[in-house]
């Protein structure tokens, strides 16, 4: 499908014919997010056959759906996971009602699915979403979104990214001729998350105490300032010969956002509180009870720019395997002897690498395309479902559905309905200023500023 730039807020491609399904993907794309979340908002908007209009918000404030943008002109609507649903900065409550109130297909691609679970089952009701694309393993997705709770809800499992196609035709300098022999960058996530997600931080100061002394140059960090985004980060991996890497996901679901509550409230009054001992107080029964296990799309980008792999041991949704793809690394370090070992024979990694891109990267079924064609075929069939093209006596050209032709988008109106208000270009201006100010000055500002946005939204 082809595609034309129509600026950073509105892009439309112009895939399908006449008859195609008219398409808007709702998402938010701040140019400090991971380069994942334009790969796969691009993949969508680029391979999928239906015709596909994008409003692509580089920040949240005033929200996503712009006010003069028509609903109705459109058979299918799809929230893309950049969107936080559980609050009203990304839908205001009037965009809200008005996808509510939309008639057409209602498609959700979610992630980080394991924090309040209760209030998004609650907006998928309000929303009346027609199909959840979820990162929930088959087996436990009734456990998470029960049929009893979200009758004639269909539910498609999905990875949380793929390989970029772009991405493995890189040309890439062969381990020995780069300089860093394992990198890694994280968050430092809150203990709330369980065993899985405290791993995405803890394997730095463990994997650094454990080969003190070895001589590698190591670049870990799980520090928010040393993040890295955009091609920053696809020229890190590429400047390395192994990756650090644990699986994605968490090991706690929490329903009702006690748990955060609670952990959050425990860690302020004692901050040298250990994570056993936050995880024995307040959710040892949940840790692991619903398995979100998945691959990371970090493991497809070190795969396809041939770095090699050094993973903590784990699933990864059956794709990796050890010693093929990935050097398996112990959560207790007891084998880092022999990840040691395996680090000094760049040669032995080089191979680990070349097989890992020729057997995930270039495998089609990790790519976007499958993805793409899984969303265009759950959309057609609950659009059909919806409103039947074709009936006994009736042609696809008499049939009355709620977007007919004449009703649509040129790509010209759809610019000027899709493009931000001046107040929302201050908007704009000023969450520019807010991200740049550190965490405690965000805090101290925070109630001071929620009233002025909301009366500013509300000129929108």
């Amino acid at each position: 499908m082809q595609t034309r730039r129509v600026g950073d807020e509105a892009r439309t491609g112009s895939g399908g014919g006449a008859d195609a399904p008219e398409v808007l993907l709702l998402a938010c794309d701040p140019r400090s997010n991971a380069v994942t979340i334009s790969d796969h908002i691009r993949a969508i908007e680029e391979l999928s056959r239906h015709r596909v209009w994008v409003v692509r918000r580089v920040h949240p404030f005033g929200g996503v759906l712009p006010r003069r943008l028509k609903l109705d002109r459109f058979d299918a609507l799809i929230l893309h996971y950049s969107l936080y649903l559980l609050d009203d900065v990304y839908l205001t409550q009037a965009a809200r009602r008005r996808v509510a109130e939309f008639g057409g297909v209602k498609i959700l691609l979610i992630q980080d699915e394991y924090r309040q679970v209760n209030a998004m089952k609650q907006v998928i009701r309000e929303l009346g979403i027609d199909v959840l694309f979820t990162c929930i393993p088959g087996a436990e997705m009734e456990k998470v979104y029960p049929s009893s709770e979200l009758p004639g809800l269909v539910k498609v499992n999905t990875l949380t990214g793929y390989v970029p196609a772009d991405l493995s035709k890189r040309k890439v300098r062969p381990l020995r001729e780069r300089p860093i022999d394992v990198g890694y960058r994280a968050r430092k996530l809150p203990y709330w998350l369980g065993e899985l997600g405290v791993e995405k931080w803890r394997i730095v100061p463990g994997f650094l105490a454990a080969v003190e002394g070895q001589g590698f140059v190591c670049d870990l960090s799980y520090q928010e300032a040393d993040r890295i985004y955009g091609e920053r980060w696809i020229e890190f991996i590429a400047s390395c010969k192994t990756m650090l890497g644990v699986e994605s996901g968490a090991s706690v679901f929490d329903f009702t956002g006690e748990i955060q509550r609670n952990v959050d409230a425990y860690v302020a009054a004692h901050p040298n509180a250990t994570f056993d001992e936050v995880r024995d107080l307040f959710f040892a029964r949940e840790e692991g009870r619903i398995r979100l296990n998945q691959i990371s799309p970090r493991c497809f980008e070190a795969a396809a720019l041939r770095t090699a792999m050094v993973l903590f041991e784990g699933e990864y949704s059956g794709i990796l395997k050890p010693w093929r793809h990935y050097v398996p690394l112990k959560k207790d370090f007891s084998n880092i002897g022999e990840v040691i070992a395996a680090l000094r024979d760049v040669d032995g990694l080089q191979k680990i690498a070349e097989t890992a891109y020729r057997e995930v990267a270039l495998d089609e079924r990790y790519s976007y395309a499958p993805f793409v064609k899984q969303l265009d075929d759950a959309l057609s069939r609950a659009y059909d479902a919806k409103h039947p093209k074709v009936r006994e006596g009736i042609s696809k050209a008499d049939d009355v559905t709620p977007t007919r032709w004449s009703r649509r988008y040129s790509r010209l109106t759809f610019y000027i309905a899709s493009r931000p208000t001046l107040i929302q270009a201050v908007l704009g201006v000023l969450a520019t200023l807010w991200q740049s100010l550190p965490d405690h000055a965000q805090e101290r500002l925070r109630d001071v500023a929620r009233p002025v946005r909301k009366a500013l939204e509300r000129t929108l």
